[in-house]
């Protein structure tokens, strides 16, 4: 009988050291799970990471030929209207430019139409065919010339993103395959006008489970399982199914991904075989080239305009930037941030129950929540990580920031340099302090609160550092690519806080248009207005 009481006192002690030391584990755990100071670069202060997990090979934008033997336009006698026509870029539909191109038609005298190639996106050849045939319907539905009667020299294209290089891939095709069956003699376009357009290249290089990898990063932090009671999108998404699983796979990463990695989009890497022979193509178009940039966030914006609200879902010249998404990304993190407070704070309680419960089934029911609340508080630090990291993550998939973009950079710094002593009798110190400015320099110095100093003096020197470098971009598509339009000159104008895809119908796309109109960047475009 005491021995059976020494067993089951020793079994007792067994459980509840078992209980302290899934108490300690768990208290291991929470530990490992925190998170060092918080940088974000999300927020509405944003600061630049340089780390990320995305990574792109570097790129050559290859600069192209000039060219200075341009179309003719039609006889100053001729009075026939020309023709306009508005292309859409890769996965838009006609629709992105409605508002443009109603604007146009109702008050220039001119017919304008919107070709589309939606769903001939295999090859640019595809494309190149299609749009020569949409033109040609648009044409002859908008004109009661026969087509050998009308001059076509004035006729010309305004394009968004990669409907300008498809353009150009007719272009060439016209001008390098005389006779060819399958596009005809050119008679159809001799200006080009492009918004947002990659001519040295699409940057977006990555697989297609890297896209999938992100959008799935934006879904789990934002709209979180419903046991975490976190829900709420955009307007689209909040309609959409509650499996979160299935909502990711079938629903958000098609819609963000679509048409990414087609073979027409191959076909825009930079240095592929088509870019390279239209960009080595002595092009006579007249041309004109506007080119958005966007400042940070991009990701939340340009995820606005994929899954929420596209440019034609605004009045006429109303898409402006606005911060919706960067707003649902602060509301979600600091709901997180406060959900995390409050589940260690019940971590706390229940791991106090757990170690000064008086017995095995208290112990097992503090280490369940405990283990509950930590799970939870896991996978909303892993959305906050995301989302103060997502800015920096986006800037790797579009290009923003390359592998090989980091360079030794000699950065000048400031050596402050004195003697200070501590008492009467005491000996002197040579102090050395380092700082950014020489403003910083003269206030530490004469701040110092000790017994005596002297013999102060200020040197500037260089340290080598290493910088990566950030390459401006419309949320899309970089800078430096959309302005290396072959032939374009200085006829390119700029469209700032106009990401990828406002440019089809923000403030400024009315502002440059009339421009444009008005012949201000190429006579040749010139279009009378109705009186």
């Amino acid at each position: 009988m005491k021995n059976d009481k020494i067993t089951y006192n020793m079994k007792n002690i067994n459980i509840k050291l078992q209980g302290i030391f899934s108490m300690v584990l768990l208290l291991i755990v929470s530990i490992a799970y925190a998170q060092p100071p918080r940088i974000c670069d999300t927020c509405k202060y944003d600061v630049e990471l340089t780390k990320g997990r995305f990574f792109t090979d570097s790129v050559d934008i290859y600069t192209p030929p000039q060219t200075t033997s341009e179309f003719s336009p039609c006889p100053a006698s001729d009075t026939g209207l020309k023709y306009i026509g508005f292309i859409h870029g890769l996965s838009g539909s006609p629709a992105s430019w409605s508002d443009a191109q109603e604007w146009t038609s109702n008050n220039y005298k001119t017919n304008s139409g919107k070709p589309s190639y939606v769903g001939w996106e295999t090859s640019f050849h595809d494309v190149g065919q299609e749009v020569n045939k949409q033109i040609e319907v648009d044409i002859h539905s908008k004109f009661s010339q026969t087509k050998d009667s009308r001059c076509y020299s004035n006729d010309f294209i305004i394009a968004h993103s990669q409907g300008g290089i498809g353009s150009r891939y007719l272009d060439y095709k016209w001008d390098t395959h005389k006779h060819n069956t399958d596009f005809g003699d050119r008679r159809l376009f001799y200006g080009l006008v492009t918004f947002g357009s990659p001519h040295g290249g699409a940057h977006i290089a990555l697989t297609k489970d890297q896209h999938a990898g992100f959008i799935t990063g934006v879904v789990d932090a934002i709209y979180l399982e419903g046991t975490y009671n976190l829900r709420g999108y955009s307007k689209k998404l909040d309609k959409l199914l509650d499996n979160k699983d299935i909502f990711i796979e079938e629903e958000m990463v098609p819609i963000m991904i679509k048409g990414l990695h087609t073979n027409t989009m191959d076909a825009m890497a930079p240095n592929s075989s088509v870019m390279d022979s239209i960009n080595n193509h002595k092009s006579r178009l007249h041309k004109v080239a506007f080119y958005g940039v966007e400042d940070a966030p991009e990701c939340w914006r340009v995820i606005s305009n994929m899954t929420d609200v596209a440019a034609e879902d605004y009045p006429t010249w109303k898409a402006e930037p606005d911060n919706f998404f960067v707003d649902k990304a602060e509301s979600v993190r600091a709901e997180h941030l406060a959900a995390i407070q409050e589940n260690n704070s019940k971590i706390k309680r229940w791991k106090a129950a757990g170690i000064f419960g008086r017995n095995i089934f208290s112990a097992l029911m503090a280490s369940y929540f405990v283990n509950k609340n930590l799970v939870e508080n896991h996978h909303r630090e892993e959305a906050v990580r995301f989302l103060d990291n997502a800015n920096t993550h986006w800037r790797y998939l579009i290009g923003a920031y390359h592998r090989d973009s980091f360079e030794w950079v000699n950065e000048t710094y400031y050596e402050l340099t004195w003697e200070e002593k501590y008492g009467w009798l005491g000996k002197w110190y040579k102090q050395t302090r380092h700082f950014n400015t020489y403003n910083e320099c003269v206030n530490h110095y004469n701040g110092l609160n000790v017994y005596r100093k002297q013999g102060w003096s200020i040197n500037a020197k260089t340290k080598p550092i290493k910088k990566q470098s950030f390459y401006p971009n419309d949320g899309v598509v970089l800078v430096k690519s959309q302005k290396a339009f072959p032939g374009v000159g200085g006829r390119i104008d700029k469209m700032e806080k106009n990401n990828h895809f406002q440019e089809r119908n923000s403030p400024q796309t009315e502002e440059v248009l009339e421009k444009l109109y008005k012949g201000k960047y190429d006579g040749y475009f010139t279009t009378l207005r109705k009186r």
